[in-house]
C-alpha cells in the first residue's frame, strides 16, 4: 500500500476545483476523480474527501456517506446550490465547508482555501515537495 493520500474528489463531472487540486497538490498527493460516492473500502482513513456540491447529487446516499464522514475528513464545496439537502452531513465533526461562487470559481481563487487547507494537511505526513 503506498503512503500517499488520495484526494478523492467527487463531482458530475471534471471541473476547475478537480483539475486545480490535480495541478496544485504535485507531488503531495493524488487525486481520484469519483462521479458518486467512493465506498468506504476505496478509501483510507489518511485520504481526504472534497465534494463539490453544484456537481454532487442533490442529496447524499446516506448509507455510504455515513462510513466516510466518521474516518475521514470531508470538504464540502458549497457554490450556487449552497449546502441543500446536505445539511446533516455539515454537522459532522470533520466536515468542513467552504463557499465558492461561480466568479470565485472562473477566476481561478475558488479552490485557494482548499488547496491551502489541504497542503497543511498534506505536510503532516512527510517532507515538503516542490511543485
Amino acid at each position: 500500500m503506498s503512503s500517499t493520500p488520495t484526494v478523492h474528489v467527487v463531482a458530475s463531472a471534471r471541473t476547475s476545483l478537480l483539475t486545480g487540486l490535480e495541478e496544485r497538490l504535485g507531488k503531495r498527493a493524488r487525486v481520484q476523480h469519483h462521479t458518486t460516492l467512493p465506498g468506504a473500502k476505496a478509501v483510507h482513513s489518511t485520504d481526504i474527501l472534497v465534494i463539490d456540491l453544484d456537481e454532487a447529487p442533490e442529496f447524499p446516499d446516506a448509507a455510504n456517506l455515513l462510513p466516510l464522514l466518521t474516518r475521514l475528513e470531508v470538504w464540502l464545496v458549497a457554490g450556487e446550490r449552497g449546502v441543500a439537502g446536505w445539511e446533516d452531513a455539515v454537522r459532522w465533526p470533520g466536515v468542513k465547508v467552504m463557499h465558492c461562487d461561480a466568479m470565485e470559481r472562473a477566476a481561478g481563487s475558488s479552490r485557494r482555501g482548499l488547496i491551502g487547507g489541504t497542503k497543511t494537511r498534506l505536510r503532516l505526513w512527510g517532507p515538503e515537495t516542490t511543485e
